[in-house]
């Protein structure tokens, strides 16, 4: 992108100096300081993130330092260092510079690409092959190869001849019927009609052949036909053309297109159930509060049951240890335990994530802390851990036999409850602060992803990087209206809608050449990209109404799919490691060099700009840790750094 710098500020005596980010960054941490936040990294990424809004927003070729001044405070303010703030209304040493507004994109959609298929079954898109309709007519129609080829080239020659820049693979199937009828061959035509999906498909999961030795499931053949049918249905009726485009083409992912009635992700209060009852199916006996451990679990399964028919992402049981506390005597604990785990181990799809608050209990409630944890072994678990535990004996305990849980098995995240911030809703993996009494659980609508590395492939044909992230939220933002529209929620909805990214490690080494776990430039690039983001997606949702947030959505789906897109259509694309999805999040591809410790709060650098926010210890790392070194990474974590959470996947 060519920039109009602006390196001078306007102080208020009128002169004008020059810009030095460096000194920015020197006034926040001094404030910083004074609030008793040593951490020199938290002012340079905020300073980054201040020249960054300037670059992108600021409509004045030479800014005043009291601008200046107030963007740092509202800054400050919106990414919850509030205390850092008001110390800084004592400094008034800020400078900044001006950008240039990006250049629209320019030029044909795929000037220099071949013609792009579009696979209605797989919502991507792939290069033309007319080998492909060839061998498809000879395995799925019964053709000679010789036929077969005929066929395809008259399709090929039809789609050229008339200009087509991209096809939908419904369309090829209709052409080549005209083509199956022309010559004689109309029989041939009823196995390559479309009702969902192709009848080829159909008979493939109805009657697995010897090529795949699996005996038939009735309710997966219904739910593929169901969710095929309804993901089409959603991309050609539902959405915009531009927002069904983003998707396919691999912009953006929307999660869970097959489920357009289902919210994303929904929490269920464990405390709350015990309170007040279960409340669903209009039993008599769900409308009381349980009195007992065990009509308690009864009550918790009701509510699940019922939440899972809304939810399609997720579903997360928070505050477990807390529900159960007061109906445990001092024996039983540990059996009450094992019959949750079993009950949340048999759990149907969407999965559940247990929440467990360490720490804040005692007796019989740790006990069972204790035993739900060695019971669920193949459950995901929320730990939430505040500092005050480390002081105290009971959860030093648990949160060490949590720690080896999560060395053994993966699927675990711990969550810093921190004092002092603004109050959170219970949500997943942010709960309710202290002060809280009448927080209501949290509903995440719907969830879509960024491809980070895409927009730099388009740049390179002549666009801008941060005006091809533009066209990207753009299609989100218009894509979650279409989700409050279906879910019949307007501007007071409560619930949330989620932005997060995949390919950050990719798209910062393709725009700078480095490498985040090794070059500090290359780690606050990656912090100014996100940082655009934030901006932006607090633009819209202000502009819409919407209650939108960059979220940390961890996602192979997304990352995977983005990848085998873009392998295909950008050149640059193919010189990635093709077994590797591209990363997802805000995580790092390796920890390369770094130990764990700094590791973690290298990510951690990127959570005041998104919710739930996440450092990740990869598989290959927790495979050489033992549960005294991950005891030790948390406790840093939680006491010595600004980290949200880490995760152990």
């Amino acid at each position: 992108m060519t920039a109009r710098k602006i390196d001078k500020v306007r102080k208020r005596d009128g002169r004008i100096v020059d810009y030095d980010e460096a000194k920015l960054a020197e006034a926040i941490h001094r404030a910083a300081r004074t609030t008793g936040h040593e951490n020199r990294s938290l002012a340079d990424d905020l300073a980054g993130v201040v020249t960054t809004y300037l670059e992108r927003y600021h409509d004045r070729e030479i800014p005043s330092s009291e601008e200046i001044q107030r963007m740092v405070e509202k800054i400050l303010f919106e990414t919850g260092h509030r205390e850092v703030a008001r110390a800084y209304l004592l400094f008034r040493e800020t400078q900044g510079r001006v950008a240039t507004e990006p250049a629209a994109p320019t030029g044909e959609l795929f000037p220099s690409e071949p013609v792009l298929v579009e696979a209605a079954t797989r919502d991507e898109v792939s290069a033309w092959g007319r080998d492909r309709i060839s061998a498809a007519l000879v395995k799925e129609a019964g053709l000679d190869a010789a036929t077969a080829g005929e066929i395809a080239s008259a399709v090929e020659q039809r789609i050229f001849r008339e200009g087509h820049r991209r096809v939908s693979s419904s369309l090829i199937r209709e052409l080549v019927n005209q083509e199956l009828y022309a010559r004689g061959h109309a029989s041939k035509m009823r196995r390559q009609l479309v009702v969902g999906l192709p009848k080829y498909d159909l008979d493939r999961l109805v009657r697995p052949g010897a090529d795949a030795p699996r005996v038939a499931d009735p309710d997966a053949i219904c739910r593929v036909i169901g969710e095929t049918t309804v993901k089409q249905y959603a991309l050609q009726e539902l959405h915009p053309r531009a927002v069904a485009d983003a998707h396919v083409e691999g912009r953006i992912h929307i999660h869970e297109l097959e489920y357009p009635l289902k919210a994303h992700w929904l929490t269920v209060d464990a405390d709350e159930v015990r309170r007040d009852g279960a409340r669903v199916g209009g039993h008599p006996l769900l409308a009381e509060p349980p009195t007992q451990a065990r009509m308690l679990t009864a009550h918790l399964q009701a509510r699940l049951d019922s939440a899972t028919r809304l939810a399609s992402g997720g579903l997360e049981l928070v505050r477990v240890n807390r529900a159960y506390a007061p109906l445990l005597g001092s024996e039983g604990a540990a059996e009450e335990a094992v019959h949750l785990a079993l009950l949340l181990t048999r759990s149907a799809a969407p999965p559940v994530h247990v929440g467990l608050e360490l720490g804040r209990g005692s007796g019989p409630g740790e006990r069972f802390t204790l035993e739900l944890i060695r019971a669920g072994e193949t459950l995901s678990f929320v730990y939430h851990v505040a500092p005050e535990l480390f002081s105290d004996e009971e959860g030093v305990l648990l949160l060490r036999e949590a720690c080896r849980a999560s060395v053994e098995r993966g699927r675990a995240l711990f969550v810093f409850d921190r004092t002092g911030g603004a109050a959170r809703r219970v949500s997943r993996y942010a709960v309710r602060g202290p002060s809280e009494t009448d927080a209501e659980p949290f509903a995440l609508a719907q969830a879509i992803t960024i491809n980070l590395p895409q927009a730099f492939y388009r740049a390179e044909s002549g666009s801008d990087f941060y005006a091809e992230l533009e066209i990207a939220l753009d299609a989100a933002a218009r894509a979650h209206l279409v989700k409050r529209s279906l879910m019949k929620k307007g501007k007071n909805d409560a619930a949330e809608y989620a932005i997060g990214v995949a390919g950050l490690d990719e798209a910062v080494r393709f725009l700078g050449g480095g490498d985040m776990s090794s070059d500090e430039g290359a780690l606050r690039l990656g912090i100014r990209i996100l940082s655009f983001l934030y901006f932006r997606v607090r633009e819209e949702a202000e502009k819409n109404g919407l209650r939108l947030a960059l979220h940390d959505i961890a996602s192979s789906e997304a990352a995977n799919r983005f990848a085998r897109i873009d392998r295909q259509m950008y050149a640059r694309a193919r010189s990635l490691d093709p077994a590797a999805p591209y990363t997802d999040g805000v995580h790092l591809r390796d920890f390369g060099a770094l130990t764990l410790d700094a590791a973690i709060a290298s990510e951690a650098r990127f959570h005041t700009l998104m919710t739930q926010g996440a450092s990740r210890i990869p598989s290959t790392v927790r495979a050489r840790l033992a549960p005294a070194d991950l005891f030790a990474a948390i406790r840093k974590a939680a006491l010595e750094t600004l980290c949200a959470q880490v995760s152990v996947p």
